[in-house]
């Protein structure tokens, strides 16, 4: 009796021992070990920061957070394949949203040491009412708006009241950060000369020739300085770059929406004289005094790679006796005062999509050889093949997501997916195909093929002439500091070469030197003489700079900021104020990761997850058998 019921109810019974067996299990779980660790990974924190736990679903959010906001660029480009960028750039996004928890953390240790009071709810609608304040709603007030918002859209009122209580959130941390660091108006003074402030200097050119290197030298090269002989990863690529231009559907598109414009709203008053009109727009653009054009295609006036549908009214113009030729014939220069609407021409959504899709179909063709075999009907803006590494700078072809593709072999095939770029060169879009031809691992050249290769002895040499130039620099400017001559005289006595600097600024110099590190271009790449620049006194010797193997030293001929330029204090005192706070953030932030205690358990926990699977793997064999 007993077994008949029981081969009756078997499955009954058995989904009962399952059910069973893994309450016990999950029991056992939040019962935790004997060190008081949780078993469920889900309760294992993925982090601590000083004693504070950071648990699985706080960094799932953030990386659902992160991801989002990458989304949303990408889709905001007007990128057809966000998925497949998303893909590429999964192991960057997963590591920016964990070390951007690990900052959401600190900043929260910071605030509340700091007496910082969180923001409330309550302090999110006061907010809200006040941005509706700022309307202008007739008769009824703020609040009254808000009200009617809440009880009849519900749903838009708790978006907004979200939204206002992120945003306000996210600004406490900057403003606390920034209001223990204060611009002042001696800064404002640097930041105008540093960016508008007109500099001339003359400086002399130190080389030097050092002994060859020796055993010794070479073996301490290739230890100390690791970076030469240490090789990132990296692909070489075989590329071709295709813009993408619109087509008559998205100009008869923009002509339809500039007809509707012309007569929906007034156009943007402006005057300009026959001859100026004629000159930007070309000569068959022919006016008289109530005429309204018909649509035209023309330079786009906010980007002249682009072009845009243009209409003029004009309203009246003042006569001019004097003339100037148009169609081989006299015409008077009138000044024109016109009224004038203008839509830019751009791809449709559309345009780009059948783009992709015609690129991904002929794509593997396409790079199958080194001179691309491309169709007519695309039009080609670069092609080659090229190195690119993890550090290799970006441009108008190398994205972060080409480097990513480039550096890493998360995506298997040998074809990548393509690169879209919003604006290529500041005009129209473009698709980037791209074909990995050799895949280079990082890799660290060991020291006797550094040596063999003579790669090694350069480096060193290299090292040398630097080491030398700089020593007999300083020797040369500690004799004029004690003589008392200025660079001129010295150089006259020496028989040696002085250079003149055109006009320039500090700025233009600091920029210069972020492509060019080791100022291998001359003085002029060198940032360590775009701050002397600012402050050594005039007709005084300073220096040495270096300039790849040579040096340099200087000497401030003058500066000068013209009276327009100091109108400028207002704007750069708030621009300076935002760097502040800025700057201010990311120094706190740096300083509490020094200071506090981060421990970072992926890994382990990672571990730990794959040991509990595979346990509960072994039970569910056990069980079923």
């Amino acid at each position: 009796m007993m077994l008949t019921w029981l081969r009756d109810n078997a499955k009954i019974f058995l989904i009962a021992t399952i059910v069973i067996f893994v309450a016990l299990i999950f029991l056992r779980w939040g019962m935790g070990e004997g060190d008081n660790t949780p078993r469920n990974p889900y309760q294992r924190p993925i982090a601590t920061v000083d004693g504070k736990d950071i648990l699985p679903d706080e960094y799932q959010q953030a990386l659902q957070s992160w991801s989002q906001q990458y989304r949303s660029m990408l889709e905001r480009s007007g990128n057809p394949d966000p998925e497949s960028m998303m893909l590429l750039m999964s192991a960057q996004i997963s590591e920016e949203a964990f070390q951007g928890l690990i900052d959401q953390k600190l900043q929260g240790i910071y605030m509340k040491e700091h007496n910082w009071l969180d923001f409330t709810v309550e302090q999110a609608e006061e907010l809200l009412i006040a941005q509706i304040g700022m309307q202008n709603l007739g008769e009824m007030t703020a609040r009254e708006y808000l009200d009617m918002i809440k009880s009849e859209q519900p749903g838009v009122y708790q978006q907004y009241l979200y939204q206002t209580y992120m945003s306000a959130s996210a600004l406490r941390f900057p403003l606390a950060s920034g209001m223990i660091s204060m611009a002042s108006l001696e800064e404002v003074d640097y930041l105008i000369l540093d960016s508008r402030g007109q500099i001339t200097a003359r400086y002399i050119v130190i080389n030097a020739a050092p002994p060859l290197p020796d055993e010794e030298y070479l073996q301490e090269i290739y230890e100390t300085r690791s970076e030469f002989f240490s090789k990132p990863a990296g692909s070489l690529l075989r590329y071709i770059t295709v813009q993408v231009l619109p087509v008559d559907s998205d100009l008869e598109f923009t002509m339809n929406r500039i007809d509707s414009l012309v007569y929906s709203t007034p156009g943007e008053r402006i005057i300009a004289t026959r001859s100026q009109i004629a000159e930007v727009f070309g000569d068959s653009i022919r006016i008289e005094t109530g005429e309204r054009t018909e649509p035209f295609l023309s330079v786009f006036s906010g980007n002249p790679s682009i072009r845009s549908y243009h209409v003029l009214l004009l309203d009246s113009l003042h006569e001019s006796t004097v003339t100037f030729a148009l169609d081989s014939a006299a015409v008077q220069d009138d000044t024109l005062f016109l009224q004038s609407w203008e839509i830019p021409v751009l791809p449709q959504y559309s345009t780009v999509r059948r783009i992709m899709w015609d690129l991904e179909l002929g794509m593997e063709d396409m790079l199958a050889e080194r001179i691309p075999a491309v169709p007519d009907s695309l039009i080609i803006v670069d092609f080659g093949e090229m190195l690119v590494e993890e550090n290799t700078p970006l441009s108008g072809v190398i994205s972060e997501e080409l480097i990513a593709f480039a550096s890493d072999t998360l995506w298997t095939d040998e074809m990548g997916p393509l690169f879209f770029n919003p604006s290529y060169m500041g005009g129209y879009p473009a698709f980037t195909m791209v074909r990995r031809l050799e895949f280079f691992p990082p890799d660290t050249t060991i020291y006797e093929e550094a040596l063999d290769s003579g790669f090694l002895f350069e480096t060193a040499m290299y090292t040398l002439r630097r080491e030398a130039a700089r020593g007999k620099a300083q020797e040369i400017i500690d004799n004029i500091h004690s003589s008392g001559i200025n660079l001129a005289a010295y150089a006259s006595i020496e028989s040696l070469q002085v250079h003149s600097l055109p006009s320039f600024t500090s700025a233009q110099i600091r920029l210069n030197a972020r492509m060019d590190p080791e100022a291998a271009g001359g003085i002029l790449y060198s940032g360590e003489f775009a701050e002397a620049a600012l402050i050594a006194p005039e007709f005084q010797v300073i220096g040495p700079f270096m300039t790849g193997t040579s040096c340099v030293i200087a000497e401030i001929l003058s500066r000068q900021v013209s009276a327009e330029d100091q109108n400028m204090q207002a704007l750069t005192y708030i621009s300076a104020q935002y760097g502040h706070e800025m700057l201010g953030s990311q120094y706190i932030i740096r300083n509490l990761r020094e200071t506090s205690n981060i421990h970072d358990l992926r890994e382990e926990w990672t571990e730990y997850l794959e040991i509990v699977e595979d346990s509960l793997a072994a039970e569910q064999e056990q069980l079923e058998e």
